[in-house]
């Protein structure tokens, strides 16, 4: 199948002419992620093959096209992050690691997702900032798809998906929101499992494959939906296994996140979901699974219509529009919201996410075992559990951190219980009997570690502010000549101007990369002008030479490069 690149493509320029926001619930996860949380799920497609690497690379470059909006790069901008079109190939890799590490957006080739292949697995990564469960389901689905066409050299028609970009690209929060009434929401604090944790970044994973038409029949006895009955056995699970019947506790909370894309009629990729909580709290309560199944039945039917979604949009929205948060610089925001995020966490007990079915057409289908979804977990987020179906049987992935499966135990007993068939597997790291080998060994297991591109214009103005702090303090203590204010300052200020416009002359393909460093100097150079008119200045000489110098390299760099350092300024400054 031969795929035309896209339009603008260069391979002699990876640096992307084109850029967007990202959506409303996308610009929290660069402000809370790291390597200790990574923000990053995961979609699988098990065949009944070996998997060959160099079938999947050509695979995954033929559909990668049809992606436009998976096409990107991660930016930072003054107030906000944004994404930049990414012309880089990417490589499928050999997975040695633990499922779902961060993915930098610091280190080439700077895509926010990535591919990996094991055994019969084909794993599919996404940072949640570029899309949620659909997009990746799609991508997933179709480079499986490819994949087998290519290795079974398939008659079939060409795999050609036919994309809307712009509906595909657009923030469906912004699109559907509305301007109600203040919205509050509880603050309160959720019962947190606990246990003997595993090492940094170790997951301890176990899938639980259950007949689909069996949780059916069950579910229809009680005369709820799967998704309320999987809800109310989790919390079971939870309070047998972790609370013993212990009444005085705090309540469990069950972060639910709700596809919004078929209520609201959007195609969009981005992310489009809202969170719901359903809390159970058993204080004074008498505690039995109709009882838990009750109390989850009425939250749901309560909270997941319409009118409630839109309170949801509409509240997270507008703290985006107020006009004082706008303009408050990226690094005062990324250090405020961690601690928003790191108090709104508390709220969840633990995340169950249901993606619901996936299709797949023949001849495809035969030779596909099983999807399944797996979300990744941290020390703070200690517990997920994912589910998605795929022809007759339902896959449940429960991720922890914790050495022990009391969780998955109690959950899938209680399947068990009410008559539905069980067959697990584990990545081998808590649960020995039911490794099938389709996971990394320990010993095969990578060092874990972050590599990140060095910005060597970032390096210049850093020392130079570290450089003038210390001369000032070498100053002070002889006795405050103000030979690092006179002199040093402004001359420090003015080198790194010069070097700066050398680097972007010398290494014009990444221009961009330097373009605000000199941005931010031409301001800078102001203020030994200022200090001077404030005292603190006593020869404003050298102060005058860097300012009159740095504006003009500027000016310079914007009469050269015209209408695209325009461009270039408001993808950084948007507000």
């Amino acid at each position: 199948m031969k795929i035309k690149n896209l339009p603008g493509q260069s391979n002699k320029n990876p640096q992307g002419q084109t850029w967007r926001r990202l959506d409303n619930t996308g610009k929290l996860f660069p402000l809370v992620s790291s390597g200790r949380l990574s923000n990053v799920f995961r979609i699988a497609v098990t065949l009944k093959e070996e998997i060959e690497p160099e079938v999947l690379q050509q695979a995954l470059e033929d559909i990668l096209p049809q992606f436009e909006s998976f096409r990107v790069r991660l930016r930072r901008g003054l107030f906000w992050y944004y994404f930049e079109t990414n012309h880089r190939k990417i490589a499928v890799e050999k997975e040695d690691t633990y499922p779902c590490q961060y993915i930098s957006h610091k280190v080439a080739p700077y895509y926010l997702f990535r591919v990996s292949y094991y055994s019969t697995r084909i794993n599919v990564e996404i940072y949640h900032a570029l899309s949620d469960g659909l997009g990746a389901v799609n991508f997933a689905k179709l480079l499986a798809c490819r994949y087998l066409q290519i290795k079974h050299q398939m008659d079939t028609p060409e795999i050609v998906r036919i994309a809307n970009v712009r509906a595909e690209e657009e923030d469906g929060y912004l699109k559907y929101y509305k301007e109600t009434k203040k919205q509050t929401y509880s603050n309160e604090k959720a019962y947190q499992l606990e246990g003997r944790k595993l090492g940094l970044r170790v997951e301890n994973i176990i899938h639980g494959s259950v007949p689909l038409q069996e949780l059916k029949a069950v579910s229809k006895s009680y005369g709820v939906s799967i998704t309320k009955y999987l809800t109310a056995v989790l919390i079971w699970a939870i309070y047998e296994e972790y609370l013993k019947g212990e009444e005085v506790t705090p309540f469990i909370g069950v972060n639910l996140p709700i596809n919004l894309r078929s209520m609201f009629n959007s195609e969009t990729l981005a992310n489009f979901f809202a969170v719901t909580a359903i809390n159970y709290n058993p204080t004074g309560r008498k505690v039995d699974f109709e009882d838990i199944l009750k109390v989850v039945s009425e939250q749901i039917d309560d909270q997941i219509v319409k009118e409630k979604l839109e309170e949801k949009i509409s509240y997270n929205v507008s703290n985006e529009k107020k006009w004082y948060l706008k303009i408050v610089p990226l690094i005062i925001k990324k250090l405020a919201l961690k601690l928003v995020f790191k108090r709104k966490d508390s709220g969840h007990t633990i995340t169950l996410s249901n993606l619901g079915p996936i299709k797949v057409e023949e001849p495809y289908n035969k030779y596909i075992e099983n999807f399944y979804v797996l979300i990744g977990v941290s020390h703070s987020q200690t517990a997920k559990c994912a589910v998605i179906a795929y022809e007759d049987n339902l896959m449940i992935t429960m991720s922890t951190v914790f050495d022990d499966n009391k969780l998955s135990e109690g959950f899938f007993g209680k399947l068990e219980e009410h008559g539905i068939s069980c067959e697990l597997e584990s990545n081998g790291i808590v649960d020995k009997a039911h490794d099938k080998g389709r996971y990394p060994l320990r010993q095969e297991i990578a060092a874990a570690s972050i590599k990140k591109e060095i910005s060597f214009a970032k390096v210049i103005v850093w020392n130079m502010v570290l450089f003038q702090i210390g001369c000032v303090l070498l100053d002070y203590v002889f006795h405050w000549q103000r030979i690092s204010v006179n002199y040093v300052m402004p001359a420090a200020m003015l080198l790194s101007g010069i070097i700066i416009s050398a680097l972007m002359y010398f290494d014009r393909k990444k221009w961009q990369s330097y373009f605000m460093y000199l941005f931010s100097l031409s301001f800078a150079s102001l203020l030994p002008i200022i200090f001077y008119y404030m005292g603190i200045i006593t020869n404003p000489i050298v102060a005058v030479i860097n300012m009159l110098v740095t504006i003009a390299l500027f000016v310079l760099t914007v009469h050269s490069r015209g209408d695209s350092t325009l461009e270039e300024l408001v993808r950084r400054l948007h507000i």
